[in-house]
């Protein structure tokens, strides 16, 4: 056998050999369960429902709800968002929904809501409160204030007349003012 084929075989061998080790790693690799690989991270959901706004005061105890809400809505769902935030959804029988919110002032805009209106108002409430109140053709879609200790906001995906959306506001502004003192 002269150089050449010498070189030649032993070049095949060194590729046949890879090839088996290739395939090898590759089968084992598919072979091995699914439990036994790492898990993957992910991230946990920040939204808890609760049951009812005494779900809400066991984890946030400076939480309440407005003491005023039309009567045809009732309390449908509480959620608690990232452990700061109470959220509770009042339904009606049409399906109109009016989400109210909220959390320490340190915690900022709670709204959620970045739709753009063409009707952007701030509404003196009383002495020490003044409301955002954002809307389209004259009903509010959306309602954000603060006091002292607190930030809210009151999002109503049918809209409410501004009186409605102020009686409310106004009945969460009483129970603050007791709740400070």
């Amino acid at each position: 056998m002269d150089t050449n084929n010498k070189t030649n075989s032993i070049i095949a061998l060194i590729v046949l050999i890879l090839i088996l080790v290739f395939i090898a790693l590759f089968v084992a690799i598919k072979a091995t369960p699914i439990e036994d690989k790492e898990p993957i991270n992910s991230m946990a959901n920040p939204i808890s429902e609760v049951n009812g706004i005494e779900g809400i005061t066991a984890v946030l105890s400076f939480f309440y709800a407005p003491t005023t809400i039309p009567q045809d809505f009732t309390l449908t769902k509480a959620f608690i968002v990232s452990n700061v935030v109470g959220d509770i959804r009042y339904t009606n029988a049409n399906g109109d929904q009016i989400l109210y919110r909220m959390a320490l002032l340190e915690h900022g805009s709670i709204d959620g809501d970045y739709n753009e209106y063409k009707q952007i108002n701030s509404t003196v409430i009383s002495d020490t409160l003044t409301a955002k109140l954002e809307g389209n053709n004259d009903l509010i879609y959306k309602a954000t204030w603060k006091d002292e200790n607190y930030t809210y906001a009151l999002l109503l995906n049918n809209g409410l007349n501004q009186t409605t959306v102020i009686d409310i506001i106004t009945s969460t502004v009483k129970i603050a003012t007791t709740e400070i003192k």
